[in-house]
């Protein structure tokens, strides 16, 4: 259930035919952000690969046009350590100590989409009336699947669906926060997926 996300979607515009350029997380971003294949950008797994600085970046182009720019990124699957931290005066990939500690052997580091959300809204606060361009990255909808309470009771069966409706919830938040901020209208908010 993603009552925030069906809201934007119903009052804005909603592609349903969309296609990832590459089904991994660090290519596809890279793809997103500089507009190009991984023909052209050369990032073609999670691992080994950097954005070259010579990609110019949505990022880049924001702060170059006067715009603050920052990153709250949800995993180190994502990390600076890949170059797309490129054009951001703000770049938050900290983990904790217990974000640090993958659940499992190869999966990347992540932080709960609270924290994520906390930190954006953080920076919304001291931006204040300032262009911005911001990038908030959440990772919950991925496996491991373990959602907290109370959507890890809710979606005992899915928890899959958990994490989705969870990750909702801080988007809510989020947006929420534009409104009481009053940078709403003047904020266009884009949502997708890799």
């Amino acid at each position: 259930q993603t009552p925030h996300l069906d809201a934007l979607a119903a009052r804005g515009v909603r592609f349903a035919h969309a296609i990832a350029q590459v089904p991994l997380t660090l290519p596809s971003h890279a793809c997103m952000f500089t507009g190009t294949y991984p023909e052209v950008h050369q990032l073609r797994d999670m691992g080994g690969f950097v954005l070259d600085p010579k990609h110019l970046t949505l990022a880049r182009m924001c702060r170059t046009a006067g715009f603050q720019t920052a990153a709250f990124v949800g995993s180190k699957a994502v990390g600076r350590q890949f170059g797309l931290q490129q054009g951001f005066d703000v770049y938050d990939d900290r983990m904790t100590s217990h974000d640090a500690e993958g659940k499992l052997p190869g999966v990347f580091p992540e932080r709960r989409a609270a924290v994520t959300t906390d930190r954006a809204i953080d920076w919304l606060e001291h931006v204040g009336r300032q262009r911005f361009f911001l990038w908030v990255h959440y990772y919950d909808p991925h496996d491991p699947y373990d959602p907290p309470e109370p959507f890890k009771s809710a979606y005992r069966e899915d928890p899959y669906s958990g994490e989705i409706a969870y990750t909702d919830e801080q988007v809510g938040r989020l947006l929420a926060s534009l409104d009481q901020l009053n940078l709403r209208e003047r904020t266009l908010v884009i949502a997708l997926g890799d």
